[in-house]
């Protein structure tokens, strides 16, 4: 299966820059080899490097897209997703024991207190 019927190898026939392209478009290893007429593991054999970076460039363009998609659009969803997964943040609410703090407040201290935390942060 290495060979085509002209003779020539895989490596001959596909340059590392195809491959590279190709994974950068998100095509597996068994996506470029059904292309060409190999196994995948031929195509991971002979341009593994050339793959990875591809695959790298394709998974930094999707983080690239999802962060101007959160920032610019203001997309909620998408903006809790980088917080976790780029940020640490997490759905855990920190609960605070201020009830003694609070009787001890004025009117104005108790205002400003409240006025901390925005509708998403507490839980009706």
């Amino acid at each position: 299966m290495g060979k085509k019927a002209t003779g020539k190898t895989f490596k001959d026939r596909v340059s590392g820059e195809t491959v590279y392209e190709l994974a950068k478009q998100g095509a597996t290893y068994v996506e470029i080899g059904n292309a060409f007429n190999v196994k995948g593991s031929t195509v991971c054999f002979n341009y593994r490097e050339e793959f990875n970076r591809g695959k790298a460039d394709m998974q930094m363009a999707i983080r690239r897209t999802q962060l101007k998609v959160a920032l610019e659009d203001e997309d909620p969803g998408m903006l809790k997703h980088l917080g976790k997964h780029e940020c640490g943040q997490n759905d855990q609410i920190t609960v605070i024991n201020a009830e003694a703090e609070l009787d001890d407040m004025s009117t104005d201290q108790l205002f400003d207190f409240l006025n901390t935390y925005d509708e998403d942060t507490v839980k009706h």
